[in-house]
């Protein structure tokens, strides 16, 4: 019987052959663009799945009344900690991170990569794993570093590479070794990692890194950092907002808080 349906359906197609083509190129390029909508989908999906507790993670934004005077991505880099100071009841923790290109050498390799410079909370606060190291103290030193196992196979050949030297050339042209504290688990694109598809980070050193390449991570005027928060559980992120422009209105300058709102 069946073998019959089969011999009737071929018949009817080539018989009405242009008819039929144009029904299965038809049927072709749908089911391709429906798996194609699938996959975005699915990747998208994917984005911060990995992050510990991502509902109540939030970055910072920065609405400019001015929109000459900084980014929407950046704002001021005393906002988190002071924030984690002054409103313990509304945010358990933060991380603010500089993203800077540099030169990376291992004997005749030398590359330019794409460097973090943040606070240490960035393993606990997120939950990244480390194939290698320790992620309570790994990002503790400024002169160690934290990579990925795709730089560690890069530079090293392997994973197992905790102890081992990387050097970092600063903007002024300093040269420096940072020994390899921690080498990440493989994740997939987050917002942290990867805060633009022109911004992902394999390298990730410690705020106090930030004086050897000649970079900043203070000051309330300071508004080209990038800040994340994790707020406490039901805590409302209107409420968190008011308390965001309170600082700023108290520390910030008066070009800065009367141009700038938090978002």
């Amino acid at each position: 019987m069946l073998k019959s349906y089969l011999k009737i359906a071929w018949r009817n197609l080539w018989k009405n052959k242009i008819f039929s083509l144009i029904n299965i190129l038809g049927l072709s390029v749908g089911i391709a663009f429906t798996m194609l909508i699938g996959a975005y989908v699915w990747g998208e999906l994917q984005v911060n799945h990995q992050l510990r507790d991502a509902d109540n993670q939030y970055i910072i934004q920065s609405k400019w009344k001015d929109p000459n005077m900084g980014f929407v991505i950046g704002s001021s880099a005393e906002l988190p900690k002071a924030l984690k100071e002054n409103y313990p009841g509304l945010v358990t923790n933060y991380y603010r991170f500089d993203g800077i290109t540099t030169n990376v050498s291992k004997g005749d390799k030398h590359f330019r990569e794409t460097v973090q410079v943040g606070d240490s909370t960035l393993l606990n606060m997120y939950g990244f794993k480390l194939l290698q190291g320790n992620a309570n103290t790994a990002l503790n030193d400024p002169f160690s570093v934290v990579i990925t196992s795709q730089m560690a196979m890069k530079y090293f050949g392997r994973t197992n590479v905790v102890g081992q030297l990387l050097n970092f050339e600063s903007f002024s042209g300093d040269k420096h070794d940072f020994t390899v504290a921690g080498v990440l688990d493989n994740f997939s694109k987050n917002s942290v990692t990867a805060v633009s598809d022109r911004n992902i980070s394999d390298f990730f050193v410690n705020a106090d890194a930030a004086k050897y390449f000649k970079r900043n991570l203070s000051g309330w005027d300071n508004t080209y950092i990038v800040d994340y928060i994790e707020l406490k559980k039901g805590t409302d992120p209107e409420v968190v907002e008011k308390a965001m422009i309170a600082l700023l209105h108290k520390n910030a300058s008066e070009q800065i808080s009367k141009n700038l709102t938090a978002a």
